[in-house]
This record gives C-alpha cells, sequence and structure tokens, in this order.
C-alpha cells in the first residue's frame, strides 16, 4: 500500500507541476513505463477526477515519445466516455490533427469550434483553453528560424497571431495565465520589453508569485544582453547596469518566498555573476562615476550574493532526487 501511495502522490505532483513537459528523453521513458504499469494494477484511492487527469498526462507523454498511435487508444477512450465537449478533450483532438494531418486542420477546428460554440458560452475558461492552444499553433512558425514565411507577408500575419492574444488578455485581464502565455510568446520572440510587461501584471495580481519573479528576472537578464555599443555611450551603460540590478532584485525576491526555488538562485547567480566579472569597458566608466569606496562596497555586496547563490545551489543540488535538477546545476555552476 504504501508503494501505491508514493507512486501516487509522485505522479499527481509530476502531472499537477506539469513537469513531465520539461523532463529530458531518459526520463520522460521512465514517467511512461511508471505510469503505465501504475494504471494497468489500479488503485482503489486514485479518485476518478485525477485518474482521467493521469490519463490525460499519460497521452502527452505518449505524444512526447512519438507514440501516436498509443496517444489516438488514450484520447479515444476519453471521448467515448465523456464526449468531446471538455475543452481538454478538444485540445487533445487538435494535437492529434497536427499530428495525423497538419497545423491548418488542426487551425480550421478550433477556429470552428470557437466561432459555432464557445464566443457565445459563459464558461470561460474553456474558451480560454481553447484560444491558447489556437494561438499557440498559429504562432509557432514565427519562433523558429525556418519560418517559410518572409518579409512583410511574415510581419503581416504575425501581427494578425498577436492582436488574437492582446483581445484575449483584454476579455480576461485579470487571468494571471493568459499574461504569462502572452509573457512566453513575447519572450520567445525576443521582445523583452513587452514580456516583462506580462510578468509585471502576473506579479500586480498574484504578488507571491515566486516563479513570475523568476521569469522577469530571467527576461530582465536577456533585455540586458541586447545591449551593446556601452563602451560608447554611458546612457546604454546605465541601461545594462539598471536592467541587471533589476534582474537581481527579483531574483532574490524569487527564492526569498520560496527558498529552495531553483530558478531564483539560478538567475541570482548568473546575474551577480555577470555585473561582478564586468567588462573592462564598464568598469573604465564605473570609475568616473563612482568613488573607489563605492565600487568596493558594492563589489563585495555582489560577490557575497554570488558566494550566497552558489552555495545555494550546491546544497539544492545535494539534496534532490531530480536527475535532470542536478545536470542543470553543475551546467550553470561550471559556464
Amino acid at each position: 500500500m504504501m508503494q501505491k501511495d508514493s507512486v501516487r502522490e509522485k505522479l499527481l505532483t509530476i502531472m499537477v507541476s506539469k513537469s513531465y513537459t520539461q523532463l529530458p528523453p531518459k526520463e520522460l521513458i521512465e514517467l511512461y513505463s511508471e505510469m503505465k504499469n501504475y494504471l494497468a494494477i489500479g488503485d482503489s484511492h486514485l479518485s476518478e477526477s485525477n485518474g482521467l487527469s493521469l490519463t490525460e498526462m499519460l497521452f502527452y507523454v505518449c505524444v512526447y515519445l512519438s507514440k501516436d498511435v498509443e496517444a489516438q487508444i488514450h484520447f479515444n477512450a476519453l471521448r467515448d466516455r465523456f464526449g468531446e465537449s471538455s475543452p481538454k478533450l478538444q485540445i487533445m483532438k487538435a494535437t492529434l490533427l497536427q499530428i495525423n494531418q497538419n497545423d491548418d486542420v488542426a487551425i480550421q477546428y478550433l477556429e470552428s469550434l470557437i466561432n459555432r460554440q464557445l464566443e457565445f458560452e459563459s464558461d470561460t475558461t474553456s474558451y480560454t483553453m481553447v484560444m491558447k492552444k489556437l494561438i499557440s499553433i498559429k504562432i509557432q512558425p514565427f519562433m523558429v528560424s525556418s519560418s517559410s514565411k518572409k518579409g512583410k507577408d511574415e510581419e503581416k500575419d504575425k501581427g494578425k497571431v498577436i492582436n488574437e492574444l492582446l483581445k484575449l488578455v483584454d476579455k480576461f485581464p485579470l487571468d494571471p495565465e493568459t499574461w504569462w502565455f502572452m509573457g512566453e510568446v513575447y519572450f520567445q520572440l525576443k521582445d523583452y520589453h513587452k514580456a516583462k510587461y506580462c510578468f509585471e501584471e502576473i506579479l500586480i495580481i498574484m504578488p507571491f508569485n515566486y516563479e513570475a519573479f523568476a521569469r522577469l528576472s530571467e527576461v530582465l537578464y536577456y533585455q540586458a544582453l541586447t545591449i551593446t555599443n556601452m563602451n560608447s555611450s554611458s546612457r546604454k551603460l546605465s541601461e545594462y547596469n539598471d536592467l541587471l540590478e533589476k534582474s537581481l532584485q527579483n531574483a532574490l525576491r524569487s527564492v526569498e518566498i520560496s527558498e529552495y526555488y531553483i530558478k531564483g538562485w539560478i538567475m541570482a547567480y548568473k546575474t551577480t555573476q555577470l555585473i561582478v566579472n564586468g567588462n573592462n569597458q564598464q568598469q573604465q566608466h564605473q570609475q568616473q562615476n563612482k568613488t573607489n569606496n563605492d565600487k568596493l562596497e558594492n563589489r563585495k555586496k555582489k560577490l557575497e550574493v554570488l558566494n550566497l547563490s552558489k552555495a545555494k545551489l550546491q546544497e539544492i543540488s545535494s539534496k534532490t532526487s531530480v536527475e535532470q535538477d542536478k545536470i542543470t546545476i553543475e551546467y550553470v555552476l561550471r559556464s
């Protein structure tokens, strides 16, 4: 019984956190085998709703592992039992249409669903879930360098998709998931200023969301990296330093709320590393604008944060049982 209890809790935690979407191939295969065995044996303490959620997760794990036939079987089982009125099943069907036919067919299905049904229903959850899936399919070609569309046509089509996303946010301005989705889209498009705005909106709605603080830190970090030719402009240098300081503040706020949140400590480490190491041109500008004492004191504080971040990441690595976390931490500390 204890073994079933531990497996159940583990699988439900993975399902709720959606961490399976980030697993490397080896761990994904192990998860697939564990889920198959667990569901085949059965568990009388697993509620019906949780059982359905695990089956949904198994569907997506099959998709990630290119087990398309098995994914279809899991979808058919859920559809035969519950019909296709659930937005989760509608999204699963769209995923299968992408696999078995193409993105255009999936887009036509979702657009038809929205125009005929969801646009006029009071169930806002279904509408937002289906719209996010639709937009994610439409935006994908603009997030890869191999997009077949070029120039003005590409920009025009991308603008249409962004407008759909903006309309979704306008309809549901207090939905943090929608803001997060839009923030991720802008981040993938390397529009860091707009991505920053989206994650700031999430923190207005959810001021203790440590994941959003860490993600905002990451956005600011990459925005800083876009600034070039700092040696030729004191304004650019000031903007660069300001972005890194804000990145660090948000990273530290993240780990203040959740002490062992890996992403928060990684961003604190990477940001302070960049601040401390700095390039020669930056240091020359700093010497012109600060006294030596101020500069040394600031560097001392940043070194303390850098060492603390490193020690905390090493501590987490020594305690975690998640192999991917260990690999990630080792890579960050080695870089």
